[in-house]
């Protein structure tokens, strides 16, 4: 089949279709694409946060982020519809430990008056992706490729801030009787 796109369209964006060539690829493989995240998901969410109760939330938040940013550059440069739905399962398994063992990560540093004031701010920004999706690809720019590129800074930066400034939750530390590290 003979298709072109018309770039002159407001609405036409340089995205995968052209990456994996979803043309030319059956309805299923192309379902997959976003339906196995939520598989990923579902499949570690009674298993990662207990993980984090075990062996701490530094732990698996590092380890999520870490999978985070080596899926992410291999979903921005692969040609292959197989391994990106591979990578979106795993970015889907990973969601368990980046999103809920890292808002209890987050809020255990908090006293309880400020965790309400964290959670609601937290919900707003990540609410806000959606948005600034939308002026994106609205007004800023049609390729795909830049937007992945911020999600994978904004990972790289949580890695490294992470790693290098934010200690072990004191309270986890107290739940597992390390008092003179909490």
């Amino acid at each position: 089949m003979n298709y072109t796109i018309n770039w002159e369209n407001q609405t036409s964006l340089y995205n995968w279709v052209e990456q994996l060539d979803l043309i030319c690829q059956d309805r299923a493989h192309i379902g997959l694409i976003g339906s196995v995240y939520f598989m990923g998901w579902t499949t570690t969410c009674l298993v990662v946060p207990p993980l984090s109760d075990r062996y701490g939330r530094k732990l698996i938040f590092l380890i999520c982020i870490s999978v985070t940013c080596l899926s992410y550059v291999w979903l921005m440069l692969t040609n292959n519809i197989n391994v990106t739905i591979s990578m979106m399962f795993l970015q889907g398994m990973i969601t368990s430990g980046r999103l809920t063992v890292g808002y209890v990560y987050m809020q255990e540093f908090l006293t309880p008056k400020w965790r309400v004031v964290s959670g609601a701010a937290y919900n707003v920004i990540d609410g806000m992706t959606y948005l600034f999706m939308t002026v994106y690809f609205g007004w800023i720019s049609k390729h795909y490729f830049w937007y992945c590129l911020i999600g994978f800074l904004y990972a790289l930066v949580c890695l490294c801030v992470c790693v290098s400034l934010i200690p072990e939750s004191p309270l986890w530390l107290l739940k597992v009787g390390k008092m003179e590290q909490a």
